[in-house]
């Protein structure tokens, strides 16, 4: 992500933990477009949790929330995204992890 911010001028991001260290999230911001003109804005939230499997093995769970705008859309997206991006991630954090179960 910090490589990207060199290409991407809307390219931000944010990793934070859980207070008990066994989750991470990352909030980020980027962008496409071609000739200085960005076609595309994109919204992402991952959060991440590690998790036992069976004979000691371990998997990673990534739950993610993910909101795009296209064009001559993006400008009021990105000034709504300033009064959402909050309730966002409070709505991310505190959602129960689905229950998942992996057959080998």
């Amino acid at each position: 992500m910090t490589k990207r911010k060199e290409t991407d001028k809307v390219s931000n991001f944010s990793v934070m933990k859980s207070p008990d260290g066994k989750e991470s999230i990352l909030d980020c911001l980027l962008s496409s477009g071609n000739n200085d003109k960005i076609d595309i804005v994109e919204f992402i939230i991952y959060r991440y949790k590690q998790i036992d499997l069976k004979n000691n093995k371990k998997a990673l769970l990534i739950y993610a929330y993910s909101k795009r705008s296209y064009d001559d859309k993006i400008t009021s997206f990105l000034e709504n995204l300033k009064n959402e991006r909050t309730d966002l991630l409070n709505v991310m954090t505190s959602k129960e992890l689905p229950k998942i179960a992996i057959k080998e």
